[in-house]
């Protein structure tokens, strides 16, 4: 089944004039696909923040759906853009976590997509650091990540006035 979808999908971009370099087709799961493209399109193919790459990801899944009479995942990768952009959002992550743990503010992530607010809460979740919790707020494009440390603060301890001894011309000893 991988070859049939394999010249749907080598079809598709030649269609479009997008040179294909590499391609290769992994079925993960029965119906889901898993698709790395190497092209020196990749701008084109990828957009603004992975916006292309996701109507390109969408359309190949519908092209999928119809060819095979029935419901199909496609996973599109381009150029390792995926990979990069997890590796830079999981050393962000860390960096908001430590973050939380140091500070014991509530940390706030804004303008995550749905995707990767749940690859973040996943992400998260797998440290499997006590006290550690995230939560999302909000509807639509104002929906926010939270990461919250719930930690105790130790008791200060009691400030005991220095006792200074003052010579007889005022001054230090």
């Amino acid at each position: 089944m991988s070859e049939k979808v394999k010249s749907l999908i080598e079809s598709f971009f030649q269609g479009l004039h997008i040179e294909v370099t590499n391609l290769t087709i992994e079925e993960t799961e029965p119906n889901v696909f898993m698709v790395h493209l190497e092209t020196p399109d990749s701008a084109l193919v990828i957009g603004m923040h992975g916006a292309g790459m996701d109507s390109f990801r969408h359309l190949l899944g519908r092209i999928v759906d119809n060819q095979l009479q029935k419901h199909a995942v496609v996973h599109l990768e381009v150029n390792d853009y995926m990979k990069q952009h997890d590796e830079k959002l999981y050393r962000y992550l860390d960096n908001r976590v430590s973050h939380a743990m140091h500070s014991g503010q509530d940390v706030l992530i804004p303008n995550l997509s749905a995707y990767d607010r749940k690859k973040a809460h996943f992400y998260i979740s797998e440290k499997n650091i006590e006290k550690l919790r995230t939560y999302s707020t909000g509807e639509g494009n104002a929906r926010c990540l939270h990461i919250m440390y719930e930690w105790e603060i130790a008791e200060k301890p009691k400030h005991t006035p220095r006792t200074i001894d003052i010579s007889e011309d005022g001054i230090d000893i």
